[in-house]
């Protein structure tokens, strides 16, 4: 998820700014009144959220309702059950996690932004695409990326999977690739938060064992609990990517999936990530990465410092991201066939084959 908004200095009201500065002068814990970036800060993350649910709410997305469903007794006394089931007490959370993002201090590690995840994630595809409804942006979303698939497919096997069916005027899919039928293959979503990517993962390819991983035990409860209303047998996990071979160990994939996720990350975290995903991929196996397109995020900048700034405290590691040649960065991995392309207005679509 990725927050893009304009900072003016009329962003930020003077009375929210006036009672932040109050509350901090009264404060005992500070030593004195705080440094103007840190207050900038504040704010620009404050009024980042708000500026977000604003525009949520604008495109008809019912934000407390989708939120506060979580909060009833019965839902967030399973979500607790649920975060005790799945969570690994044992995780040692990389530096990068647990600093502050998406304009909230807890990052992901807090229910707050777990239960916001749906809302904030539907709002951001119907920016997308204005003229379409929130469902149909998202749906169209998702069914992109299953598109580019199934055209990488097509255009790198046909000689392998499929056939042209002259009566129907169509090709159909063979199975002689896969041990294992199309329709049963396994299929691993990396940096799934509350679920909605890895739900239609497991609609679109049903029969197929599919597994959700993510470092964060409050998305993934949401994601549980959804899992359960729905009944779509996902298998969600508590896992750093960078060493998903401790949860699998010799568990191979024939697809993996990585949705808006690497700009969230330093490089070097995103470089350890993708060699996970080779080892863990059958041979012919398709890495699938869906994140922001570089190149429209510099237009979207354009670049001067106080925006950049801006943006970077909700999103610490987006230039990092920026600076990231991703298909080179799969080149050196070990992958081949690697195809680029527009997923929607802003990202970008990498498929590549171990």
């Amino acid at each position: 998820m990725i927050m893009i908004f304009h900072v003016k200095c009329d962003a930020f009201p003077l009375s929210s700014r006036s009672n932040r500065i109050n509350s901090l002068e009264r404060s005992s814990s500070l030593k004195s009144i705080m440094n103007p970036w840190d207050d900038l800060t504040w704010a620009v993350k404050e009024n980042a959220r708000q500026w977000f649910i604003h525009r949520a709410k604008s495109r008809g997305i019912q934000w407390e309702n989708m939120t506060d469903s979580y909060k009833n007794d019965d839902n967030f006394t399973r979500l607790l059950e649920i975060k005790t089931e799945l969570e690994d007490m044992s995780m040692t959370y990389p530096d990068y996690f647990i600093k502050p993002f998406h304009g909230y201090n807890g990052g992901n590690l807090n229910w707050q932004a777990a239960m916001e995840g749906e809302a904030a994630t539907l709002s951001m595809s119907a920016n997308y695409w204005p003229t379409y409804s929130v469902l149909e942006s998202q749906n169209w979303l998702r069914w992109n990326i299953t598109r580019h698939v199934e055209r990488y497919t097509l255009q790198h096997h046909i000689p392998d999977i499929f056939k042209y069916d002259p009566i129907y005027e169509t090709y159909y899919m063979m199975n002689q690739l896969y041990e294992t039928p199309l329709s049963q293959q396994y299929i691993l979503d990396i940096g799934c938060s509350f679920g909605i990517s890895t739900e239609y993962l497991a609609s679109y390819y049903n029969g197929s064992t599919i597994y959700g991983v993510d470092l964060s035990p409050y998305f993934l409860s949401v994601a549980q609990l959804r899992n359960e209303r729905a009944n779509k047998n996902i298998v969600y996990i508590h896992q750093n990517a960078e060493y998903l071979s401790e949860s699998f160990g010799n568990v191979t994939f024939d697809k993996v999936f990585i949705q808006f996720m690497f700009h969230e990350m330093p490089q070097n975290a995103t470089q350890n990530v993708v060699k996970e995903v080779y080892r863990l991929l059958n041979p012919g196996g398709l890495i699938i990465i869906v994140d922001l397109n570089p190149h429209k995020l510099n237009d979207q900048l354009s670049i001067n410092y106080f925006r950049k700034w801006a943006f970077e405290v909700t999103e610490p590691h987006i230039f990092e991201y920026y600076t990231t040649n991703m298909t080179s960065l799969l080149r050196n991995s070990g992958f081949r066939k690697i195809d680029v392309s527009d997923n929607d207005p802003l990202n970008s679509i990498y498929i590549a084959q171990k």
